[in-house]
């Protein structure tokens, strides 16, 4: 028995010491797998620090307005964040591209950073690295700018002083010192029709020695055309005004010597002709400030409110279907649809809705009243003065309703067409509602043609200023691209 027993104890000690042994063995590799996952646990977190400090460095060196060389300035930053941290100087390692100009500054940057492991030690492993790439660029998008500017009869008096005012304040805050060289702003004022200017009326009217076209034709003359705006008339007493046709809503330009001149005549008792006089023509392709602000300062008032021409040809001035024809201070613009480095604004602003489009049935008779009684309009409680004058027009083109479709021949219709237009190709528009109301046509055209609901402008008040000015804002952000 103590023979066996014997045994047994010997057997035991000797199992408690390879227990032992094995336990002993097996703490290590448990010790490194709880080392390693603290220590990436640590890694992970060091490198999404590095990271989020990379990216803000790249992108502050990165800005136009920023003095510093990259590489400094990334240097600085990084340091002075993780030297707070506990790190040394020694431990970041930076790599810097940097490529700068005077319109653009591109910045390219990967950092690596040292990190001292707590347990992985006892492995043999004593640092960890991390690394963090970056890259930003910001440049001066060339920006062209074409303003459709409401200058109807309803426009009289204050309003029309309020939107002088808003204009020129745009063009100052448009053309700074800083953004002058890149941006160019083509305004179109419009009434009834928009006066085109001579260079392009001389471009698009029909030639005075072509067959068809008539010298201050006859009524019967005048009539004899299936419909009246695709007539090649071009009358000597009228202002820069030609009649479009449904093919003209669009980007496009226009065939050369193919459309007729809209007479000169007046419809209202406002005596405001429908196609605007030279001060409301538009002034195209420039970034002359002081033109512009003038130009805006002296736009008078026309009769009817043609939104569908004034965005037709704020769309055309964008276009560079109309490069060479606009004349101004940049005769390689408009620039091409779609490059990253060209931003194309347009902005309609209108008080109103969109007039059906009238013509004088006698066209000789141009802006003088038919039938029209002595009585001064505020006296004639019969409205005789405006019934008379309602006696010498036709109408070729209704207004239409904010539920016309684009395909419809209506001045809506050819609104939406257009807002349709500018949208597919990338453009940025602007619509501003300068006193309308709530859920009218004008209302409802305007937020459907603006780029985003919040690039609409309801403007109850006289004050249009801030309207202008956020506009103004927003293109400045426009500007920098990144």
């Amino acid at each position: 028995m103590g023979t066996i027993y014997d045994f047994f104890r010997r057997f035991r000690a000797a199992s408690d010491a390879n227990v032992a042994m094995l336990l002993a063995l097996s703490i290590i590799p448990l010790i490194a797998v709880a080392g390693f996952a603290i220590d990436y646990s640590r890694m992970l977190s060091a490198q999404k620090r590095l990271s989020l400090l990379l990216d803000q460095a790249v992108l502050a060196s990165a800005n136009l307005n920023s003095q510093e060389d990259p590489k400094d300035l990334i240097t600085s930053w990084l340091e002075t964040q993780l030297i707070d941290e506990g790190v040394s100087a020694s431990d970041i390692t930076l790599d810097v591209d940097a490529n700068l100009t005077s319109s653009s500054r591109e910045v390219a940057a990967t950092a690596s950073l040292n990190v001292d492991l707590l347990l992985m030690p006892v492995v043999g492993q004593h640092i960890g690295t991390v690394t963090a790439e970056a890259k930003a660029v910001q440049y001066l998008a060339d920006i062209e700018i074409a303003l459709a500017l409401d200058v109807s009869s309803s426009m009289r008096g204050s309003r029309i002083a309020n939107l002088k005012k808003a204009a020129t304040g745009f063009i100052d805050l448009v053309l700074t010192d800083g953004s002058k060289s890149s941006t160019s702003i083509s305004l179109i004022p419009y009434g009834g029709s928009v006066n085109v200017g001579r260079d392009l009326f001389e471009r698009y009217a029909v030639e005075v020695s072509d067959s068809f076209t008539q010298l201050n034709p006859s009524k019967a003359q005048y009539n004899n055309s299936a419909k009246v705006e695709a007539g090649a008339f071009r009358f000597s007493d009228g202002n820069y005004c030609i009649e479009n046709t449904r093919a003209d809503y669009n980007e496009k330009d226009l065939p050369v010597n193919s459309r007729g001149q809209v007479a000169n005549f007046w419809v209202w008792w406002n005596n405001h002709p429908w196609c605007p006089e030279q001060e409301s023509s538009v002034l195209l392709n420039t970034n002359n400030a002081a033109a512009l602000k003038a130009h805006i300062n002296g736009m008078t008032l026309s009769d009817g409110t043609a939104s569908q021409q004034g965005a037709m040809w704020a769309l055309k001035a964008l276009s560079p279907d109309l490069r060479g024809a606009l004349a101004g201070d940049f005769p390689n613009r408009p620039l091409d649809f779609g490059r990253t480095d060209v931003k194309k604004v347009l902005i309609i602003m209108t008080d109103g809705r969109i007039s059906d489009q009238f013509r004088p049935q006698d066209p000789s008779i141009g802006s003088i009243h038919t039938n029209v009684t002595n009585k001064a309009p505020n006296t004639d409680a019969n409205n005789q003065y405006r019934k008379g004058n309602k006696r010498n027009r036709q109408k070729i083109l209704s207004r239409g309703t904010a539920s016309n479709s684009a395909s419809s021949e209506s001045g809506s219709g050819r609104f939406k067409r257009v807002c349709d237009q500018a949208n597919k190709l990338g453009m940025d528009v602007y619509t501003i509602g300068f006193q309308i109301k709530r859920g009218s046509d004008p209302d409802k055209l305007l937020a459907y043609c603006a780029s985003t609901p919040l690039n609409y402008f309801f403007v109850e008040g006289l004050n249009l200023e801030a309207t202008f000015q956020s506009i103004a804002a927003e293109i400045s952000d426009l500007r920098l691209s990144q």
